[in-house]
């Protein structure tokens, strides 16, 4: 247990947290909505450094990042605890765990940072649930991938302040943001945060410089509708029309037992993607034909094959060899910012 960062004191010894969209009003003896921060007697501390208990070696392309050395392995860490409650998280397991307890031997900064620069892993990735909720190794693990020049990415829903943002985002490279729909009352209604929060986010990551790419799960009687996809691929492409969107199919999981996604679903996503103007568009969780390609978009030359995760590069640090097209995206870990 460690002081949480980013706390204000108010009074009758009540502390709120700003590290998150949620900005919890938290009592002494009570905890926040992700159940990993807890305010005692008028002071916050933050579990986060006793429940980082996973690490996994995982293909770049599962995060998804599918511009940020593609073929390579990412070191992915998580631990215990989420700020959403989505009715169809697919780790409910960690994420949802109604009663967190300390781990018993919990992984350090430290020791997250050493097992990538072991394995050899092109980069380090907070996945799995919401990273922002431990911010305290977040921001550890961010300092350190500084230090030894490794690439840092999240998988997040996009609920982080833009405090928060900017004091651990300094020594962010890469984040996929989680964009769960366009409707604000429905996801409101769903997921307890606005996704028009999340959009402002995303504007935030890019005039930061940190390479964003995009995610949305498709969940039928949710957001699939033509209204929404074309909502979500406007607003992508207002903010830059490079940026990758991952359009994934959703199948039965958790609380949510909705039939899956639909293969016609996926691609009128990607059509609509592509009239709204965006350059990269990826299939999630279905096989398409070419939807899990990437290809040049001013020569159209295949210049990423992915069938799974076996993946074939046919450019050198992100050029096109047909045209000499740059490929927005981060190919080389020696451009770090």
């Amino acid at each position: 247990m460690i002081k949480a960062m980013l706390q204000e004191p108010l009074g009758e010894k009540k502390v709120r947290c700003n590290v998150c969209v949620h900005r919890c009003l938290i009592s002494p003896g009570k905890r926040g909505i992700c159940q990993v921060r807890e305010n005692q007697d008028g002071v916050l501390y933050s579990y986060a450094d006793e429940l980082i208990s996973i690490t996994s070696l995982d293909p770049v392309e599962k995060k998804p990042f599918y511009h940020v050395l593609p073929g390579s392995e990412a070191f992915s860490w998580a631990g215990y605890g989420c700020n959403m409650h989505c009715d169809w998280c697919q780790n409910h397991s960690i994420s949802q765990s109604n009663q967190l307890k300390s781990v018993n031997s919990p992984i350090s900064a430290d020791e997250i940072v050493a097992g990538a620069m072991v394995v050899g892993a092109g980069l380090i990735s907070a996945t799995y649930t919401e990273p922002t909720v431990f911010f305290e190794v977040l921001f550890d693990v961010g300092q350190r991938t500084h230090d030894f020049n490794i690439i840092n990415s999240w998988v997040t829903n996009g609920t982080i302040t833009p405090e928060a943002l900017q004091l651990a985002g300094k020594y962010l490279h890469a984040a996929n943001v989680d964009l769960k729909g366009a409707n604000d009352v429905l996801l409101k209604k769903h997921t307890g945060v606005n996704p028009s929060y999340v959009m402002s986010i995303i504007r935030l990551m890019k005039e930061m410089g940190i390479w964003v790419e995009v995610t949305t799960l498709v969940i039928p009687g949710l957001n699939d509708s033509t209204e929404d996809l074309e909502t979500i691929a406007e607003f992508i492409a207002d903010v830059d029309f490079q940026m990758p969107w991952h359009v994934s199919a959703y199948h039965p999981a958790f609380r949510h037992q909705a039939p899956p996604t639909s293969g016609a679903t996926i691609l009128k996503a990607i059509e609509i993607g592509q009239k709204k103007g965006l350059k990269y568009i990826y299939a999630g969780n279905i096989r398409t034909e070419k939807g899990n390609n990437t290809y040049c978009a001013s020569c159209k030359t295949q210049l990423v094959s992915r069938r799974g995760y076996n993946i074939e590069l046919k450019m050198d640090g992100g050029v096109c060899p047909t045209c000499g097209l740059s490929i927005p995206g981060i190919y080389n870990s020696q451009r770090l910012k």
